[in-house]
């Protein structure tokens, strides 16, 4: 069975879940999975995991995550894009590279952020999109999240073209809103790709014309988990039967290995590992 990583160039136009229908299809594979959703009308990175792969879906899901955006100024959307119904535009006032850049640069570092309704955050549930679908709101908690890097790359016209690097859960079409706000009229976001997740970068993607020509190679667990201490242990059977390994503790989580295979990854507690999931 094929098990492993595929990194995917995702094109404009298809919903993530298109994309795993469209893989299971071509590779003829059921156990498919994904993490870091892109919305539609987004392009860029997508990892998606084949076979065994899905397993590990809850250790990929918190690396730092680079896009290049751009905003569109003087209006205001229910969707935070450009693809929602207007509800408002206001007057752009005079702006220069300089103001623009210092706006960008106010955003760095840690802060609160309000995750926006048209977000795949489940409450009771059921995604706040399909809430917002329904014209419904609910109240949303601020949450934490770092800006590393914003960068300013032009201005044309009533757009700005930037790009961020970010922490998880850190949401581009948010911020586009909340420059906008701070440059004193509104904005929202018109275009998005994601070019780097963690250590995975775009540069080493496949578009989905190549996946079906079979243009492609699958990363193996062991260098998708690559974040993760490795440890090497001789005893395979002990792994498989899932028991707790007295080890001198390096990291809270390990990535178990037997012959340069990834066999699960353990997790420290009650000074020993335990099995956190196995990877067979």
């Amino acid at each position: 069975m094929m098990n492993g990583v595929l990194l995917v160039n995702k094109p404009s136009g298809m919903t993530s879940h298109d994309v795993v229908a469209f893989l299971r299809r071509k590779l003829n594979i059921k156990r498919i999975g994904h993490t870091g959703t892109l919305d539609p009308n987004a392009t860029g990175l997508l990892i998606c995991l084949v076979g065994n792969a899905t397993k590990i879906v809850p250790y990929l899901e918190r690396h730092d995550k680079t896009y290049f955006a751009s905003l569109k100024l003087g209006i205001q959307t229910d969707t935070a894009d450009i693809w929602g119904e207007t509800l408002e535009v206001a007057l752009i006032p005079k702006l220069n590279e300089t103001e623009i850049k210092d706006v960008l640069h106010f955003f760095l570092g840690q802060q609160k952020q309000v995750p926006p309704m048209v977000s795949a955050i489940k409450h009771k549930g059921k995604a706040l999109y399909q809430y917002a679908r329904e014209g419904i709101s609910i109240e949303r908690k601020e949450r934490d999240i770092i800006i590393h890097e914003l960068d300013f790359h032009s201005y044309l016209g009533d757009t700005i073209r930037f790009s961020v690097s970010c922490s998880a859960g850190t949401y581009i079409r948010t911020l586009c809103e909340e420059i906008g706000n701070k440059l004193e009229t509104l904005a929202t976001m018109s275009a998005l790709n994601r070019t780097r997740i963690g250590n995975f970068q775009i540069e080493n993607a496949y578009t989905l014309e190549e996946i079906e020509k079979g243009s492609y190679e699958l990363l193996s667990l062991e260098d998708a988990l690559h974040h993760l201490s490795k440890v090497e242990y001789h005893d395979e059977k002990t792994i498989l039967n899932g028991k707790a390994l007295l080890l001198p503790k390096t990291e809270d989580l390990i990535l178990i290995m037997n012959q340069g295979k990834a066999l699960a990854i353990y997790e420290w507690k009650e000074n020993q590992y335990f099995c956190k999931r196995g990877l067979w």
